[in-house]
């Protein structure tokens, strides 16, 4: 190794320069500096030198036997634990984000406080990678560690209406778009949840956003619905709610303040293409339930009419009339569940009641005692 390098590398020790950091390639100082000891006797006193410096353990990654990239401490034969002791710094915690070491990081997260001095670059250098990296469990430990804290907030009156802001909006700026770009339910669910600064809901076009990914991603339907009910701000408490896509587009149409959204191109796209896709099917209904009036009324008029006898063709096509009205409702309860018990829902239930009476009873029933009760009074003198 060059002297030249030497003492720069010497001067950023002495600096206070913490080898426990990583690039964006995932390097890590120390061990780069490592690749070069066996070269000479030289660069290897110089490597030991490094790490008596250092005053703190350094970390290494390596391959596991399971292929795994891990983290570990170097164990170095010129100093014993006690002489480098783990220094957990939100630095080292990332390293373990980037390597995808969650074993790691629990471990040392134990040893780790979250304080009003560090929880800028907590957020900045911790919340944020294990968002990048979509590592839920790791963000779950972090919010339980400190979450009063990152997501503090104050309260301000602004035109007589009292507003919620949070005391870190800078650093936390960004990070509920990226994790929206991830399309990870766990993780918007967690954020969402502990978000109530508007103005951090609002920054970047998340609607959109969600909406691009979670059809760009194959994902299970229970999962997308409630990206999209993330991105109406809708809190995430029950998804259970959530029925379809569609209920949120209605949600959508139905708030004055998100009403503006229908006419964006994302949301505009989407209420098309679901039109497309259901429209044969909305028709093909209209032109069996249409069906099913007109041949059930003709059944009614025929089978009450003194006449003639009832024709059983239009007592047939009754029959299967009014079995595809209640296979469509069953359909329905299936899909809607609880949001099933609407007015209108309920008023084609009292339908399918009246026409399985009718289909039954014919005219052995009220009505038609309410005919020979006519026909009887008609016949007296």
């Amino acid at each position: 190794m060059l002297p030249e390098i030497q003492v720069l590398i010497k001067k950023l020790i002495a600096a206070g320069a913490d080898f426990n950091i990583c690039s964006l390639q995932l390097k890590l100082p120390f061990q780069l500096l490592l690749k070069y000891r066996p070269t000479d006797e030289a660069t290897s006193r110089f490597v030991d030198q490094c790490v008596q410096q250092a005053g703190q353990a350094l970390v290494i990654g390596r391959i596991n036997d399971s292929k795994m990239r891990v983290v570990e401490i170097y164990k170095s034969p010129m100093q014993s634990p006690e002489e480098s002791p783990v220094k957990v710094t939100e630095e080292l915690l990332e390293i373990c984000l980037h390597y995808n070491d969650q074993q790691s990081f629990v471990n040392y997260l134990t040893g780790f406080k979250i304080t009003k001095h560090n929880v800028k670059k907590v957020i900045e250098v911790v919340l944020h990678t294990a968002v990048e990296k979509k590592m839920s469990e790791c963000l779950r430990k972090i919010v339980d560690l400190g979450g009063a804290l990152i997501f503090e907030e104050i309260r301000q009156t602004k035109q007589n209406t009292e507003v919620t802001l949070s005391v870190h909006r800078l650093e936390l700026k960004g990070l509920l778009k990226k994790a929206c770009l991830a399309a990870d339910l766990s993780i918007v669910k967690i954020l969402i949840a502990n978000m109530k600064d508007l103005q951090l809901l609002n920054d970047d076009p998340l609607l959109a956003l969600t909406l691009t990914n979670a059809y760009a991603i194959k994902r299970r339907s229970e999962n997308r619905e409630a990206l999209l009910a993330v991105a109406v701000k809708q809190q995430p408490h029950n998804y259970g709610n959530v029925q379809t896509e569609l209920t949120i587009i209605r949600q959508i149409a139905e708030s004055n303040d998100l009403k503006r959204l229908l006419i964006h191109p994302i949301i505009y796209t989407f209420i098309m293409v679901k039109w497309i896709r259901l429209s044969p099917w909305m028709y093909l209904n209209f032109l069996l339930t249409f069906t099913t009036m007109l041949v059930f009324g003709l059944h009614s008029l025929d089978a009450c009419s003194v006449d003639t006898s009832p024709s059983q063709p239009l007592w047939i096509g009754a029959l299967l009339g009014t079995l595809y009205i209640v296979i469509r409702e069953i359909l329905q309860l299936v899909i809607l569940r609880t949001a099933y018990a609407t007015f209108e829902n309920v008023m084609d239930l009292a339908n399918i009641v009246g026409m399985i009476f009718v289909l039954l009873k014919g005219c052995h029933g009220p009505v038609d005692n309410h005919v020979h009760v006519q026909d009887g009074i008609a016949e007296l003198p």
